[in-house]
C-alpha cells in the first residue's frame, strides 16, 4: 500500500496484509532474506498493526544485520510503560525502539529532544537547534558555524527518515507529530536530561520551584495576563532557558536576584517580550554562549557588552531596538550578529571592526543605515560603513545585507572566506527578491547564494570586486535597470547559476557568445533552470553565433538544466534559440513568451553543417 506522511500517524488498525506490505515498503527488501524474514514478521506483528509503530520500527530496521532484529525483537517484547494505556503502550514502546536504534548518536537524540521545547503542531525553525546545539556544546570536532549548521540540517535528515520528525510548509523548519513529541518528552524529563517544557497542556508545572531547582532545560510560553514570572529562584544545573510570549505587553523582572541562581546557563532566549533593561545580575551568565532576544521590544542593553564575555551568538532579529550600544563592540569571541528583520537604523562606528572572529553577519531586511566612506573610515565617524567589513573578512563565511546605494559599497573589498551569502544593491520599491519570490514573511538561513543588483550601470559592476566575487559564486541572479550591459556570459561562464532574471537592461543584446565554445569544457549555464528575460528592447538573440546561426553548435551541457523559459517585452528579438541550440534543451519543460513584435520562430529552422552525428539530438520536453 502508499504511504503519505499526513497518514502516517492515524491510529487506526490496519489488517494484517495491509500492516505487511506496509512493513516491507518501509524496511526494504532486506526482509526478503531467508534468515531476516521470519523475525521480521515477529517485529511487525509486535508493531500491533498500527501504521506509526510499523513506520518508526521499520525505518529504523532498515537494510540492518540480523542480530540488530534480534535485539529489536527482544527490546519491544519486553518493553511496558504504566503510565500509558494498551495502545499508547505499543506506540511508545514502538518509538523507543527507534530512538535507542540511534546508538551513539547523541547529537541525533540532543536534536530531537530540543525539538520538544516548542508547543505541539509547532513550525520548529532549525535554525534555533544550531544555536541551542553550538551553546550547549553537542556538536563535536567542527570548527564554523556554517559546518556545524550543515550538520544540524544533516541530523534533522536523519531524523524525518525515522519519522521521528516531518516536514513543515515553512521553509528551515520542521514538526514533530503529537505523539511522537508526548513520548520524546517523557524521555526529556527522566534523571539524565530534567527538562520542564510549560506549554499547551503541560503550563501549570512551571510554577513549581522544585522543578527549576532540578531542571537542566526550561521552555516556557506565556500566556498575558495569567502567568507571572517568577524570581529569586535557584537553578544551580540550568543550561538552557526559552522564554516566550505571545504579544509584545510580557516583561521579564529586572531584579538584580533574577540570575544569580543561572550561573551554569549556556543558551537563553527570549522571544516577543518587552525590556525596557536587563538586570545588572546578567553579569552572573558568564558560560552563556548564545542569547537570542528575537521578536522583542528593546531598550538600554548596554550590559550585554560589558558582561556576556564568552557570548558567540547574539541575534536581535525582527526585534524592535532603538540604539545598538557601542558596548556590543568588546564582544570579542562573538561568532554570529543577527539583525534580520530588525527596526534598527543605526551601528556605532567601529563596533563591526573589534568582531575579530565573527563568522556570520544577518542584516537582511532590517533598516541600518551603512555610512559613506573614505579611506578606512566613515565620512561622518558616527555610523558604521562597510569598509569595516575588511577587518572581519578572514573569517566571514555568511553574509546577508542590503546595500541602497552602491556609492556605500567599497570597490576594493574582497571576503575571500565568504560561502553563504543573500546580496541586494540598489534602491528597489520592491521587497528583496528572495524573499518575494523563494522565501516570504520568513528569515532564511540555509538559502541559495542570491545576487541582486538594481539601478546602476555595467562599470559600476566591472569595477567592483566584491559584485564580481559575488558573480562568480551566485546562485540566484536577478539584475535590474543595468546601463551598458550587453551580455551576460563572460569566458568563465557563471556555473553554477539556477535562477536568472534579467529585466529592463536596456542595452542587452544577448546571454552568451557562441565565441566561448571552442572546446566542450566550456560551461556557460550548466545548471540553470529558470530564466526570466523581461523588457529587454534591444534582445536579438539569446546565444549570439558570431559566425552566422548555423556555423556552431552549443556543447551538450550548456543549457542542460534549464525547465523555465520567459521572454516578455523584448521587441528586437526574431527567434529563441536555433534548432540545434535547442537540441540541448532536453529538460525544457514551461515556455512563454509574449509582447515580442518581431517573433517569427520560437526555434528557427537553420541547422548546423557542423554535425556530430554521434550527439543526442532529441528537442525540449514541453
Amino acid at each position: 500500500m502508499g504511504c503519505q506522511l499526513n497518514d502516517i500517524f492515524e491510529v487506526s488498525l490496519l489488517s494484517h496484509d495491509e500492516a505487511w506490505d506496509l512493513f516491507k515498503e518501509m524496511a526494504g527488501n532486506s526482509v526478503e532474506n531467508l534468515q531476516i524474514n521470519p523475525t521480521a514478521k515477529e517485529v511487525a506483528h509486535e508493531c500491533g498493526r498500527l501504521p506509526l509503530a510499523i513506520v518508526t520500527v521499520a525505518k529504523a530496521l532498515r537494510d540492518k544485520e540480523h542480530y540488530e532484529w534480534l535485539d529489536a525483537l527482544g527490546q519491544l517484547k519486553t518493553s511496558t510503560v504504566s503510565s500509558f494505556t494498551e495502545m499508547q503502550e505499543c506506540v511508545y514502546s514502538r518509538i523507543q525502539l527507534s530512538f535507542n536504534l540511534l546508538g551513539n548518536d547523541e547529537e541525533a537524540k540532543s536534536c530531537l529532544l530540543l525539538c520538544c521545547l516548542f508547543p505541539e503542531d509547532y513550525d520548529i525553525p532549525i535554525e534555533y537547534l544550531l544555536r541551542y546545539g553550538v551553546g550547549l556544546r553537542l556538536f563535536k570536532g567542527l570548527t564554523t558555524l556554517l559546518s556545524a549548521r550543515y550538520r544540524v540540517h544533516t541530523l534533522v535528515d536523519k531524523l524525518k527518515s525515522r519519522y521521528l520528525l516531518l516536514d513543515s510548509d515553512k521553509k528551515e523548519c520542521i514538526k514533530m507529530h503529537d505523539i511522537v513529541r508526548d513520548v520524546s518528552l517523557s524521555f526529556a524529563t527522566r534523571a539524565e536530561h530534567r527538562y520542564m517544557v510549560c506549554c499547551d497542556k503541560e503550563r501549570k508545572e512551571w510554577q513549581d520551584e522544585d522543578k527549576w531547582h532540578r531542571s537542566t532545560v526550561i521552555s516556557i510560553f506565556i500566556e498575558k495576563d495569567k502567568d507571572k514570572f517568577p524570581t529569586g529562584l535557584e537553578c544551580p544545573q540550568l543550561k538552557l532557558l526559552h522564554v516566550s510570549t505571545f504579544d509584545y505587553r510580557s516583561k521579564i523582572p529586572t531584579e538584580d536576584s533574577f540570575f544569580p541562581g543561572m550561573r551554569e546557563l549556556m543558551v537563553m532566549t527570549l522571544s516577543k517580550l518587552s525590556i525596557s533593561s536587563m538586570p545588572s545580575s546578567l553579569e552572573a551568565l558568564q558560560n552563556l554562549h548564545t542569547l537570542c532576544l528575537d521578536s522583542c521590544k528593546l531598550e538600554n542593553i548596554s550590559i550585554i557588552g560589558t558582561t556576556l564575555k564568552n557570548l558567540e551568538i547574539l541575534s536581535f532579529a525582527r526585534s524592535y531596538i532603538k540604539e545598538f550600544p557601542k558596548e556590543i563592540g568588546l564582544l570579542s569571541n562573538l561568532k554570529l550578529l543577527d539583525l534580520s528583520g530588525s527596526k534598527l537604523k543605526r551601528i556605532p562606528s567601529g563596533v563591526l571592526t573589534s568582531f575579530s572572529r565573527l563568522e556570520e553577519l544577518y542584516t537582511r531586511s532590517s533598516r541600518l543605515e551603512w555610512e559613506y566612506w573614505k579611506g578606512e573610515h566613515s565620512v561622518s565617524g558616527n555610523n558604521a560603513s562597510l569598509i569595516e567589513l575588511k577587518s572581519v573578512s578572514p573569517q566571514l563565511k555568511v553574509l546577508t545585507i542590503d546595500v541602497r546605494e552602491h556609492d556605500l559599497l567599497p570597490k576594493d573589498l574582497v571576503l575571500e572566506k565568504l560561502e553563504r551569502f543573500q546580496a541586494y544593491i540598489g534602491k528597489t520599491e520592491r521587497p528583496p527578491f528572495v524573499l518575494r519570490v523563494l522565501f516570504p514573511k520568513i528569515v532564511s538561513y540555509l538559502t541559495p547564494n542570491v545576487l541582486e543588483i538594481v539601478s546602476t550601470d555595467h562599470k559600476f559592476m566591472k569595477e567592483n570586486i566584491i559584485i564580481q566575487q559575488l558573480w562568480k559564486k551566485s546562485e540566484i541572479l536577478r539584475l535590474e535597470n543595468v546601463d551598458g550591459l550587453n551580455k551576460i556570459v563572460y569566458e568563465e561562464g557563471l556555473p553554477k547559476i539556477q535562477h536568472l532574471e534579467i529585466k529592463s537592461c536596456c542595452d542587452l543584446e544577448y546571454l552568451d557568445d557562441s565565441s566561448y565554445w571552442k572546446c566542450s569544457q566550456y560551461t556557460a549555464f550548466p545548471d540553470l533552470m529558470k530564466l526570466s528575460l523581461v523588457s529587454l528592447p534591444k534582445l536579438k538573440e539569446i546565444i549570439i553565433c558570431q559566425h552566422g546561426p548555423d556555423h556552431m553548435m552549443p556543447p551538450c551541457n550548456c543549457y542542460r538544466s534549464l525547465r523555465s523559459l520567459e521572454v516578455y517585452s523584448s521587441m528586437e528579438l526574431k527567434s529563441a534559440f536555433t534548432w540545434f541550440q535547442a537540441t540541448s534543451l532536453g529538460q525544457l519543460q514551461r515556455l512563454h513568451i509574449g509582447d515580442c513584435d518581431k517573433i517569427e520562430f520560437v526555434v528557427s529552422s537553420a541547422k548546423s553543417k557542423k554535425t556530430n552525428p554521434e550527439r543526442n539530438q532529441s528537442g525540449p520536453v514541453l
